[in-house]
């Protein structure tokens, strides 16, 4: 498990800069310290002074200088100092390849922390390092996926909520009894129940004493004769989640306010004939800011290749035939040979297509590209692989797509490297049906899984999970590659990985390799995050005892729940009210075995 936070306070003056790199490099503390993209090496005061002039050059020496980040370990995931400098440098790698960063790993404690010391000038395009919340969740976001990747618990957020403490005043009058807050969320309770439509719901609160504002983006209550009013979302942070102006519209039956537009935003993603046609593509909400931070990338690699000349995107090249093919091949590089010095350079590409393009003419391969691969694979962002021809990829480059691409010359055909919400501008430049390079490359990808699986053993695990099933092993980054099976998905993973596969789908099972304290904390977490659900929906949590045979058939199933053992060799099952008709179906395929009795046998009553 790895937490990370910012280190207050903001690092705003070079004394104070000075002052946190000796305090992260000292000896005593620091197990390791990795300098990324410094010039000097060991010496605080060099570095802090090149922090300086890169900013200065940027002209972004003001305000925050630079950010402080710490990323702490978990003490029960017994993690090394050297297995946790290796995830810092690949967070590194990942959140902030264009920044001068310094990573010392602090071994000092009993949980293992890196801290991160990040120049706030970028070396790519001068723009400033943010450390706000949205940066924030994209770095924690990335620690999670890494700590997957090498068997480290996750915190588990999905259903905790913060909630902001009562003012004094309004506790003092709750305790009196004249606290309108605590009245509000009585009739709020009142509300809900009886009222039916947005419409009841305003004159039920009018009724009242109060003036309510119901608009798109917020709801506001104010009762008559005070002086400020309260907004639904801030009151849910007060008193649950149940009051927040989502959970309220769906109680309501009242269409959600950000899908109002759905429409005009649909028709603006699909309209690629104006100017928008290159917006970034909606996916998911850290999509997003990887594809922002993929623009500035665009800006400084998109001019460098531009191909005027024809004769490369020309498929009459190419042939299948070998001998066409190597007859051809030997025509090229004579006509090179015998050409003059002073007429070597191919005008035909500008230099910095020749300086990112090489020919590999013994297995008839060639690299092109606006961009080094390992920038498109390391960065923010999934990277995905699509099969096009040679002639295709000039278009993508004379368009300013970043990408780098292996051509086979005997066939003029290419594999080429991008990122994933490059997918939308690039069938939109080659004019092909949206969404047929999104399937090839899940195809691509599927097969590069499978060949790396049955590289390191042959003999593969395969298990038949739901599409639900199959994103929650995604989100924790389990290595399998998967083929449809009528509604349901085939999987097939390494057999070292199987142990892991089956605790993230089933999480509440009990398996004879898994010891008492492990099953009572896992099922523990589920229980805590119900009892917090309940909290927020009003949900009733719901208790039922069953036999072994019967938790058998539960485990085997999706639905969510928590398990206790009990003395008597039955189990204590935890759920919510909502989950309660699936459990019973489940419950009720279970038949008893009646005892065999013989015909003969006398029974004495």
């Amino acid at each position: 498990m790895a937490i990370v936070k910012t280190i207050s306070p903001k690092i705003k003056t070079q004394t104070h800069l000075s002052e946190a790199l000796s305090y992260i490099a000292q000896d005593e503390k620091a197990s390791d310290v990795f300098y990324y993209r410094c010039i000097h090496q060991n010496n605080v005061s060099k570095i802090a002074k090149e922090f300086e002039n890169n900013r200065i050059v940027a002209n972004q020496n003001k305000g925050i200088i630079a950010s402080h980040i710490c990323q702490s370990f978990s003490p029960d995931d017994n993690v090394t100092p050297e297995l946790a400098h290796k995830i810092g440098i690949e967070t590194i790698n990942r959140c902030f390849p264009d920044f001068q960063v310094v990573l010392a790993t602090h071994s000092d404690r009993e949980h293992i922390h890196n801290h991160f010391i990040i120049n706030s000038a970028s070396l790519l395009d001068g723009k400033k390092f943010y450390d706000n919340m949205d940066v924030l969740n994209q770095i924690r976001k990335v620690s999670d996926e890494l700590c997957y990747k090498n068997d480290l618990s996750v915190i588990e957020k999905d259903n905790v909520t913060k909630y902001s403490p009562l003012d004094q005043s309004t506790l003092n009058a709750a305790k009196q009894g004249r606290s309108w807050k605590f009245n509000l969320v009585k009739d709020l309770d009142d509300a809900l129940q009886n009222c039916k439509n947005k419409n009841e719901f305003i004159n039920y609160f009018q009724t009242r004493n109060y003036e309510i504002k119901f608009t798109n983006k917020n709801i506001t209550f104010k009762k008559k004769g005070e002086k400020k009013g309260i907004r639904a979302d801030t009151l849910a942070k007060q008193f649950g989640q149940k009051y927040s102006k989502n959970n309220i519209e769906n109680k309501l039956n009242i269409e959600n306010s950000d899908n109002i537009n759905s429409d005009k935003e649909e028709q603006k993603k699909t309209d690629y004939d104006n100017k928008e046609k290159f917006q970034i593509p909606n996916y998911d909400y850290y999509n997003q800011i990887a594809a922002r931070n993929w623009k500035r990338y665009e800006k400084r690699f998109g001019k460098r290749v531009i191909i005027r000349n024809k004769q490369f995107s020309n498929p009459n090249i190419f042939s299948k035939n070998p001998l066409i093919f190597t007859l051809r091949l030997i025509r090229y590089i004579l006509n090179r040979t015998q050409k003059p010095k002073q007429k070597r350079i191919v005008k035909n590409y500008s230099n910095a297509f020749r300086n990112r393009s090489f020919v590999d003419f013994k297995n008839g391969k060639r690299i092109v590209g606006n961009i080094p691969y390992r920038t498109i694979v390391d960065t923010l962002g999934e990277a995905v692989q699509i099969k096009l021809y040679s002639w295709q990829i000039t278009k993508l480059l004379n368009n300013r797509i970043l990408l780098s691409s292996k051509i086979d010359l005997k066939t003029g055909t290419a594999i080429v490297t991008l990122k994933k919400t490059d997918l939308k501008r690039v069938e939109a430049v080659l004019n092909v049906p949206f969404g047929s390079f999104e399937s090839q490359a899940k195809l691509i990808e599927n097969r590069k899984i499978m060949s790396e699986l049955k590289r390191k053993n042959p003999k593969l695990s395969y298990l038949l999970v739901t599409p639900e099933q199959a994103e929650s092993l995604k989100e924790h980054c389990v290595l399998f590659a998967s083929y449809k099976k009528g509604d349901k998905i085939n999987i097939a993973f390494s057999p070292e990985d199987k142990e892991r596969v089956l605790n993230v789908l089933y999480p509440n099972r009990e398996d004879k390799k898994v010891n008492k304290e492990t099953f009572f904390k896992r099922n523990t977490v589920i229980n805590r995050k119900l009892k917090e659900k309940s909290a927020e929906t009003g949900e009733k949590l719901c208790y039922k005892i069953v036999l072994s045979n019967q938790y058998k058939l539960l485990r085997n199933t999706t639905l969510e729940f928590a398990v206790f053992r009990t003395d008597q060799g039955k189990y204590n099952v935890v759920f919510l009210e909502s989950q309660k008709s699936a459990i019973e179906k489940a419950l009720n395929a279970f038949v008893p075995k009646s005892p065999n009795i013989n015909q003969n046998t006398k029974i004495n009553l």
